[in-house]
C-alpha cells in the first residue's frame, strides 16, 4: 500500500539527507516517477531495486511490497468485473472486509475432458486470478469459457467465464456444472425431499433431470463466480 512504501522510502531519504530530485538523478529517472512511487503508483522491479541500492534498503523487501501493490491494484480491477451468482448471504460473506487478502489462481479450460478434468498439465493452461475473498479449492477448481446454449441461463451468456469448485458444498437452487451424455450444461440444483433435480431453461428437450435416475449425468461442481465478458 502507499503508506508502506512511503514509510520505507521517506525515512531512508532523510537518513541520506537526499531529496526526491537527487534520488531521481542518482538512478537516472524523473523526480515525478519518484513522487508517484512514494504516493503508491507501482514501478518496475529494476527501478525499485535501484532505489533500494541508493537508499541502503532491503531490495527484496521493497520489491515484494511493489509486487503486492501491483497485485492489489490488479485484483481491484478484476474483482470489479465479476458478478456473483450466489445467494444473498454468500454475497455478503464474499464482500466482507474482514477476510484477509488471499490470492490464488485456477486453470482456464476450453472444455472438460470426460475423465479427470483437473489432471491436465497446469503449465499448458491459461491461469486465471481468483478474486480475494472467494473461498475455493484452488487445486481442484477451474475456470471455464462458456460455449453452447446449454451452458447459458438468465445470468450466464456465451463468452463469459465461470469458476467452478468441485469441492464446494451445493445447496438448493445453486448453479452447478453438469455433464450429460458428454455435454456440458449449467443447471439449477434443486432438492425435493430426498430427490435431487437438475433444472435448465435452455435445454428444452431435457428441462429436468432426476439425478438418481440418470446415470449418464454427473455433477462436476458448483459455479462460485461469473466473469461477464462484454
Amino acid at each position: 500500500m502507499a503508506s508502506q512504501i512511503r514509510d520505507m522510502v521517506n525515512p531512508a531519504l532523510e537518513r541520506k539527507g537526499m531529496t526526491q530530485e537527487e534520488l531521481a538523478e542518482k538512478i537516472g529517472r524523473s523526480q515525478a516517477l519518484i513522487s508517484r512511487f512514494i504516493s503508491g503508483v507501482p514501478i518496475a522491479d529494476a527501478t525499485a531495486r535501484a532505489i533500494a541500492q541508493v537508499l541502503d534498503l532491503d531490495a527484496d523487501e521493497l520489491i515484494q511490497q511493489v509486487q503486492r501493490d501491483k497485485l492489489e491494484r490488479r485484483m481491484k480491477k478484476i474483482k470489479s468485473q465479476y458478478i456473483p451468482v450466489l445467494g444473498e448471504y454468500e454475497i455478503e460473506s464474499l464482500i466482507s472486509e474482514k477476510k484477509p487478502l488471499d490470492v490464488g489462481h485456477v486453470n482456464v479450460l476450453n472444455e472438460i475432458p470426460l475423465l479427470d478434468f483437473y489432471d491436465q498439465d497446469p503449465n499448458k493452461a491459461e491461469r486465471y486470478i481468483v478474486p480475494t475473498g472467494v473461498e475455493l479449492d484452488t487445486n481442484k477448481s477451474f475456470a471455464l469459457k462458456v460455449k453452447g446454449k446449454g451452458m447459458t441461463d438468465d445470468k450466464i451468456d456465451e463468452g463469459d467465464i465461470i469458476i467452478v469448485d468441485p469441492k464446494a458444498k451445493i445447496k438448493h437452487n445453486d448453479r452447478v456444472l453438469a455433464v450429460r451424455n458428454g455435454q456440458q450444461e449449467i443447471r439449477r440444483y434443486q432438492k425435493a425431499g430426498d430427490t435431487v433435480l437438475l433444472q435448465s431453461n435452455t435445454v428444452p428437450e431435457v428441462p429436468i433431470i432426476i439425478l438418481s435416475q440418470n446415470e449418464t449425468t454427473k455433477v462436476i461442481g458448483r459455479v462460485v463466480f461469473l466473469h461477464k465478458i462484454f
